[in-house]
């Protein structure tokens, strides 16, 4: 053999390893895209369901008993239509916005303003309490009168759950930073 032989060969070889190496980086790049592209995926997925349950906004409306048939109303249908919404509107002197964790922290103490029936007084109120799917600007302190009725109008697509306290003495309110309907 030839010394140009030998190189001829050793170049060929060089040649076709450089393609192989060339081949085994892209597709490798392609699998860590394909990799990194389900990661962000997942982590959204994981980010988005935690941060929801998060920020899970719970939504507090004092009710006085004098308007307790609407009240009795939920209780039974354990549920709002939409026509509740504007009912709800209605009767509702205060109300409170927030997360799950301010809620909580909040209705821990409500146990202190329970009544027995013999001390029932007209002053006395219903707290009810509506677990939403989403937050809605018309429930924010600061908002006009045709944003909060209109956020009382979709009340019933807007609510996962709700609850409702049983008769509280009027003092209960004071456990929530509560503002006017």
């Amino acid at each position: 053999m030839k010394v140009g032989d030998i190189e001829f060969i050793a170049f060929i070889a060089f040649a076709v390893t450089a393609v192989g190496y060339f081949l085994y980086v892209c597709n490798r790049s392609g699998q860590q895209l394909t990799h990194t592209e389900e990661n962000k995926k997942y982590a959204a997925n994981f980010s988005g369901s935690l941060i929801q349950k998060i920020n899970q906004q719970f939504l507090i409306l004092v009710v006085t008993a004098e308007k307790a048939s609407l009240i009795q109303s939920l209780k039974e249908k354990k549920r709002i239509d939409p026509k509740d919404g504007k009912e709800l509107y209605g009767i509702t002197k205060y109300l409170w916005s927030g997360s799950e964790s301010a809620f909580n922290q909040r209705k821990s103490n409500i146990r202190d303003y329970l009544l027995s029936p013999s001390e029932e007084s007209e002053y006395d109120i219903y707290l009810v309490y509506l677990k939403l799917k989403e937050s809605d600007a018309g429930f924010k302190p600061d908002v006009n009168q045709l944003a909060r009725y209109d956020a009382f109008r979709k009340l019933a697509d807007l609510t996962v759950n709700f609850e409702i306290s049983p008769r509280l003495q009027m003092e209960a309110y004071r456990n929530f930073e509560l503002y006017s309907r």
